[in-house]
């Protein structure tokens, strides 16, 4: 788990507050401030704790961050339950920012060939909250449906980076809340330990290809009879021999499917949720073979079941399509 992954969330105290006081301000503001806090996020080097709430668990976290040579790099060590620690070059290919569930790695796609973000969510400057003892700006993301989530982040009013993110569900609750508790520049990350740095360069090496390469303008061998407006396919891979994924995002929210061979394994259908990331298992066939299949992402439940009963193979799509042809 990294820092900017549990930095996309928001909730419903704080909204409430902020509605009660609420600045409204020209769209595009708020717009280049989320747009500077997506570029902060590749080129700050810091360190800080932070916490992170979903439902009633809470978690806390210290992290170092940093840039090194052009290559991104993180330490993160978990401060409750047993002890932890991820140290880990931060991959920065394209396949990373379509494909991840990063917050601040999905506000880099904000311009860039994605759908209008202005279209589906509706962008508020909310006034100034203090926040690990800095002054923050606080922006609400308003969704303009009840197809995807709303936030409402806290970012630095000195280097654009995020403090602070609340997520709302389509009634307006908390979800996730992600916040630091410090936070400052320019760690000493020369104190690193000589093997920590090490076992780094060797992952930024290894790390250095490209794994977009061979994307298409859809899945080759499925097909959705129903995506939510806005949704646009953002590339596939082969996770494993058996596992394949789908990648969507509106330039905010994302969503994955994975799709393997059933074969003779038991069929677990339903849904399951963990803070904002909403897991919906079902099952597919293409006439020859059986699959199962798990829509992961940042969606609201209903969203996610009815995209696991829209997915359909190419092949019987077009032979569909063929017989509807002859018919006519």
């Amino acid at each position: 788990m990294s820092i900017p992954y549990i930095a996309r969330r928001l909730g419903g105290l704080l909204f409430l507050l902020l509605v009660a006081s609420v600045t409204w301000a020209d769209n595009s503001d708020a717009y280049h401030l989320l747009k500077k806090m997506s570029e902060v996020g590749h080129s700050l080097s810091y360190q800080g704790s932070f916490t992170y709430e979903h439902g009633s668990s809470m978690e806390s976290f210290r992290v170092v961050r940093w840039t090194e040579e052009g290559a991104e790099f993180e330490r993160l060590e978990h401060l409750s339950g047993p002890a932890r620690q991820i140290v880990r070059h931060v991959p920065t290919s394209a396949c990373s920012r379509l494909g991840g569930t990063l917050f601040q790695n999905r506000l880099a796609r904000l311009t860039s060939g994605g759908a209008e973000i202005d279209q589906y969510y509706r962008l508020v400057l909310q006034g100034r909250e203090r926040v690990a003892g800095r002054d923050a700006q606080v922006v609400q993301i308003i969704p303009r449906d009840q197809m995807r989530y709303g936030y409402v982040v806290s970012l630095d009013r000195e280097t654009g980076m995020l403090l602070k993110s609340l997520l709302l569900d389509e009634q307006q609750r908390m979800v996730e809340r992600f916040q630091f508790i410090d936070f400052t520049l320019s760690p000493d990350v020369a104190s690193l330990e000589p093997e920590i740095r090490e076992e780094l360069q060797s992952q930024a090496s290894a790390d250095d290809g490209d794994c977009a390469e061979g994307m298409t303008a859809g899945p080759r061998d499925w097909t959705f009879q129903w995506l939510p407006p806005g949704f646009e396919f953002s590339g596939e891979r082969q996770v494993n021999n058996r596992t394949h994924m789908l990648m969507y995002t509106d330039g905010l929210a994302t969503f994955s499917i994975f799709i393997q061979p059933r074969g003779d394994q038991f069929l677990i259908e339903g849904r399951a949720q963990r803070g904002a990331t909403t897991a919906y298992m079902g099952a597919v066939s293409d006439g020859r073979q059986d699959y199962r299949l798990t829509v992961v992402g940042e969606v609201p439940s209903a969203v996610a079941e009815q995209l696991a009963q829209s997915l359909r193979p190419r092949a019987a799509d077009a032979r569909t399509t063929g017989q509807s042809g002859a018919a006519r």
